[in-house]
């Protein structure tokens, strides 16, 4: 897999909809192979959770200066959060495709969803209940569990049929547009590239 240290989050990264999709959307490029990693670090999980909204400021220097004292711990995490991150996509892909997900991945999604929960706090938010992890109490696990808490409310309230996998890579999505017809990750990419290798396939067919 090709490592991809540093990489600068921006608009095209968050696609997926929702943030724990688009935190298994950090691995993989544009085919239907993951070979590209960009969260190879605990500092890279610091940036892209930052960007996506699900850390503050405060809370990234704190974890940051917490990763630095614990190099080894921060290096155990980024592996936990790499394999809950694999067995989500997965999870996700298999249901987009209409197949049942392995059970590992199940087991895998289930088991880290469920301690994440056992160490959150509940309270009500927009009208109904929901679970938080504190930042000062999990130290290096705030990442995964506050990525795992939001996997918890995607697979409690959002509808299985609206999940979905990019026709051309892995990168996965909730299709919320109106006709339900949304293919591809994003049509700036996936979308263009995927009919170029048409047309030209179409001309090479007619040559």
């Amino acid at each position: 897999m090709r490592i991809e240290a540093g990489h600068v989050w921006g608009p095209l990264d968050l696609v997926g909809g929702l943030p724990c999709l688009d935190f298994a959307n950090t691995a993989g490029g544009h085919t239907k192979v993951r070979e590209v990693e960009r969260i190879p670090t605990y500092a890279d999980a610091i940036r892209w959770a930052l960007y996506a909204g699900l850390i503050t400021a405060e809370e990234g220097r704190a974890l940051g200066a917490a990763a630095r004292a614990k190099p080894k711990d921060g290096i155990a995490r980024v592996r936990e959060m790499q394999n809950f991150r694999e067995a989500l996509q997965r999870l996700v892909a298999a249901t987009a495709s209409g197949r049942e997900p392995e059970p590992t991945d199940f087991a895998k999604v289930r088991d880290t969803i469920a301690k994440s929960v056992a160490h959150a706090e509940m309270h009500r938010g927009d009208g109904t209940f929901v679970w938080s992890a504190d930042a000062k109490a999990l130290g290096l696990g705030t990442v995964i569990a506050r990525v795992a808490l939001a996997t918890h409310r995607m697979l409690s309230q959002e509808k299985p049929s609206q999940l979905r996998i990019c026709e051309r890579c892995t990168w996965v999505f909730i299709d919320r547009t109106k006709n339900q017809m949304r293919r591809f990750c994003r049509q700036d990419a996936c979308g263009n590239k995927s009919r170029a290798e048409r047309f030209y396939a179409r001309k090479r067919k007619g040559a």
